[in-house]
């Protein structure tokens, strides 16, 4: 009876259906609670949820009933290492090593926990090496070694890892994200997009990359920012050198910034939305009800370049007033910008 209400859960979990497999997994260790593989199952769901304080607690009762489990000890270390306690997710995957020296799982894991190190990252590309050595059909080695390369700044070498990763496996959402990352670093944004896009679509239960699709909203909107800025600032000094009689009015040139900056902003969306998946889209135009700041600086980048615009078509006084509600619109947005940025350096000190 419990080996295939087990069994059942390993399938429900392999389906990434996690609640189901929870609400089963409790009926087993309601009629049996020193079920160690039980108690394993139950820390994999944990996991697929992002529950990892209830990860790190079903795998310590694992360990309190089978201290020599080096599947609950790799366990335990992920979700230490999820909870930002590094030393003590080493201390637990160099137990599944030397309980299981030939399971590239152990490996991975002790590679993934001294990465959380920055001292120790070379320690952590080789294990991760070995672990590609004792499974080199496993996606899951290759990944780990790219994202070890990754914050060593091997970007050459991170490409390659998890480009082989995805090569095993083409729905590897893990991989496909931190690709896309690679593409963000280098400054690659539509690229970046498609990829967080097709991570979502790979895993639309992956917070991460629906984190990283909110980043990339907000790098695109700061790189639509500095063109306004620019043509703003570039539209006032014409406007300076026409008042002082240096020149003419300047209506014509002022129009082609006007049209240039509008043509840009217009270029930018296209071009990037047409990397994206229709979800994607929906997505990232339903983020200013998620997050107002997000709101307020798409929408102090609006009012900012439609003042830039209707400055460069505009003669005299009302020109010089679209300026200021342009100025004030960029303003309002870079604000935006800055608590987004101070919120998130919070999170990541706290």
């Amino acid at each position: 009876m419990e080996e295939r209400a087990l069994l059942r859960a390993q399938v429900l979990i392999r389906l990434r259906r996690w609640n189901r497999a929870r609400s089963l997994l409790a009926l087993v260790l309601a009629r049996d609670p020193d079920c160690v593989e039980a108690w394993c199952l139950l820390a994999r769901c944990h996991n697929g949820l992002g529950e990892y304080p209830g990860m790190l607690r079903a795998a310590e009762r694992a360990l309190t009933i089978d201290p020599a489990s080096d599947w609950a000890h790799r366990l335990r270390s992920i979700a230490l290492t999820e909870l930002g306690r590094h030393q003590e997710a080493v201390y637990s995957a160099r137990e599944a090593v030397r309980l299981a020296p030939k399971d590239w799982r152990a490996y991975v894991a002790l590679a993934s926990a001294l990465n959380g190190l920055p001292e120790h990252r070379r320690e952590a590309l080789n294990w991760a090496r070995r672990a590609v050595r004792l499974a080199p059909d496993q996606p899951d080695t290759h990944f780990t070694v790219g994202l070890v390369a990754a914050e060593l700044g091997e970007d050459d070498l991170a490409d390659r890892s998890f480009r082989e990763a995805l090569v095993l496996r083409p729905d590897h959402a893990a991989a496909i994200n931190n690709l896309a990352l690679l593409d963000l670093r280098r400054g690659r944004m539509a690229s970046a997009a498609s990829g967080f896009g097709a991570a979502v679509a790979s895993d639309p239960t992956s917070h991460i990359a629906r984190e990283n699709v909110d980043v990339v909203g907000w790098a695109l909107l700061r790189r639509a920012h500095m063109v306004a800025f620019v043509a703003l600032f570039g539209l006032t000094q014409l406007l300076r050198l026409g008042d002082r009689g240096v020149v003419p009015a300047l209506v014509p040139e002022r129009a082609c910034v006007g049209v240039l900056l509008l043509g840009t902003w217009v270029a930018m969306i296209l071009r990037t939305s047409g990397h994206l998946t229709p979800p994607v889209r929906r997505y990232l135009w339903t983020q200013p009800r998620r997050d107002p700041l997000f709101g307020v600086m798409a929408g102090g980048l609006g009012v900012g370049v439609l003042g830039t615009v209707a400055a460069a078509l505009l003669p005299g006084q009302p020109a010089l007033m679209a300026v200021v509600v342009a100025f004030l619109g960029l303003l309002a947005s870079f604000l935006a910008s800055s608590l987004r940025y101070l919120r998130v350096c919070r999170a990541g000190t706290g």
